[in-house]
């Protein structure tokens, strides 16, 4: 009998402990549970996060201001070159009276407001002149050549810059008898400041444009994104295979001629703007 009830007491004692130990894995089984939720909720936090980080970065608010801005082209300077020449017997005299020659023109110039460095001379030559025996009974070697003379030339070239007295100039080198004068080519001084002006206006007329389109749209502008006023290059048609955009290829820069021979320059740019 005390065998039965110590037997009895083991069963007891044994089905005490599992009890026990089957709650406490139920315990930790349901702790690590809530632990993975939160781990799970957290995780998907934060690719939602992610992905509406990405979509907004995405979304590109930009606004564009263009200007154009027309410059009308009139030359206001003539180039041009004459060549002074004389011709004595000797070389020393050619030279020297040459030079007395032009050094009293180039006077001259100086008289009518032609400033020192818009005057050169270059491309000094002194030569012999030959003419053919005259062989009246026709027994003269034929390539026996005897000099008459020496002739000593000298280019100059001029810059006219008021162009109004063009006429008075090659009218007065005429009367020296100056007879080797070259047509004159009337051309811009510096077409380079004559651009950047027109890029300057063009930027201040986009800058305007942009404001205007913000304020008809109820939106404000924020910060230049972007400045175009080039031409397409060849690195760009590799990339892209093709023209994404027709406003990244506006030229900056071209000139018009119309037909009265009046030539315009245009100024194109497109400001890209960052909209709030």
């Amino acid at each position: 009998m005390n065998n039965n009830f110590d037997n009895l007491s083991n069963s007891q004692n044994s089905t005490t402990t599992g009890f026990f130990q089957d709650r406490n894995l139920k315990n930790n089984i349901g702790f690590l549970c809530i632990v993975l939720s939160v781990f799970s909720i957290l995780r998907c936090y934060e690719v939602l996060v992610d992905i509406n980080n990405k979509k907004n970065a995405g979304i590109q608010n930009y606004l564009n201001g263009r200007g154009s801005y027309e410059v009308k082209l009139e030359p206001n300077i003539g180039n041009f070159f004459f060549v002074v020449k004389n011709t004595e017997k000797t070389a020393k005299d050619a030279h020297q009276k040459m030079i007395l020659k032009a050094n009293k023109i180039i006077t001259e110039l100086y008289e009518k407001n032609i400033n020192k460095n818009d005057i050169k001379a270059d491309n000094y030559v002194s030569r012999p002149r030959y003419a053919n025996d005259s062989c009246l009974k026709g027994n003269c070697p034929l390539n026996k050549q005897n000099p008459i003379g020496f002739e000593a030339s000298q280019i100059i070239f001029i810059k006219i810059r008021d162009i109004k007295k063009s006429g008075e100039i090659v009218s007065y080198l005429a009367e020296e008898n100056i007879d080797e004068i070259s047509p004159i080519s009337y051309e811009i001084d510096d077409i380079e400041k004559i651009k950047e002006q027109a890029r300057l206006e063009a930027i201040n007329l986009a800058k305007q444009d942009a404001k205007n389109i913000a304020k008809s749209l109820g939106v404000k502008l924020s910060r230049v994104v972007k400045f175009n006023d080039s031409l397409p290059t060849e690195d760009k048609f590799k990339k892209h295979g093709m023209i994404e955009n027709r406003d990244d290829f506006a030229p900056i820069f071209s000139i018009i001629q119309g037909d009265n021979g009046e030539q315009k320059l245009y100024s194109n740019v497109i400001i890209t703007y960052q909209i709030n």
